[in-house]
């Protein structure tokens, strides 16, 4: 089954009595996977076997890059597949087909054919950036049995997962601390922009307080700032 495959459970008479997900005839106009709805068998694939291909031969096939069309002609091959096995075997995923050699084509189905041998291999191919359980000739670790490389490639996600949550973690106790120490700097900056005249205003109050009576009415009143350097 592949992650889009559906599941789908019929009575001896192929009329279906429920589906892990159901298709309206609005999403697929081919067939309805309706509970009541008699089942009917998906549109035949005219894509050839993984292990026994020819290479292209049509014009429209020909026009298109061998990337494409792998991806369209072959059956049971993704997009990881499809980079590993061209970058495996030296082919840049955008050439023509068309100028693709009778050699490089051997050597596609060939590197495709010690992919088919080698399927129950327990190991890990380790890539610059990351792992795969892709068998291709990438730095490799081997494992006793299979299974054992399947709980070595989980652990070690599960652990870049602890890691990244620890990451993240960190990064929003520095985040708080950053965003606490800023508000603080700028309340001290405004405190020190308020209080930068206030010894300048306690002089000035210190030299009225001790100042004679003005008289009534009078708009100015003289002292002596004995504050004042010299």
């Amino acid at each position: 089954m592949g992650k889009n495959s559906n599941l789908i459970l019929c009575d001896r008479e192929f009329l279906i009595l429920d589906a892990i997900k159901h298709v309206p005839s609005w999403q697929n106009r081919f067939r309805e996977i309706l509970p009541g709805r008699q089942y009917q068998r998906p549109p035949l694939q005219t894509k050839q076997d993984f292990f026994a291909w020819n290479p292209p031969t049509k014009d429209k096939d020909l026009s298109i890059s061998v990337s494409d069309w792998l991806k369209k002609n072959i059956d049971g091959i993704g997009v990881p597949t499809v980079q590993a096995l061209l970058r495996e075997v030296g082919i840049e995923e955008e050439q023509m087909s068309a100028f693709l050699s009778e050699e490089q084509w051997n050597l596609l189905q060939h590197r495709m054919q010690v992919t088919y041998e080698n399927r129950k291999a327990g190991c890990l191919y380790q890539t610059e950036l990351s792992q795969t359980l892709l068998p291709f000739a990438f730095s490799t670790g081997s494992w006793s049995p299979a299974s054992s490389a399947l709980e070595e490639h989980f652990k070690q996600i599960e652990q870049n997962a602890t890691l990244l949550q620890e990451r993240n973690r960190l990064s929003s106790i520095l985040q708080a601390a950053w965003t606490k120490g800023r508000k603080k700097l700028f309340a001290l900056e405004e405190d020190l922009q308020q209080g930068k005249d206030a010894d300048c205003y306690r002089i000035w109050g210190e030299l009225l307080k001790n100042a004679p009576e003005p008289e009534v009415r009078e708009e100015e009143i003289q002292v002596i700032n004995y504050y004042e350097r010299t």
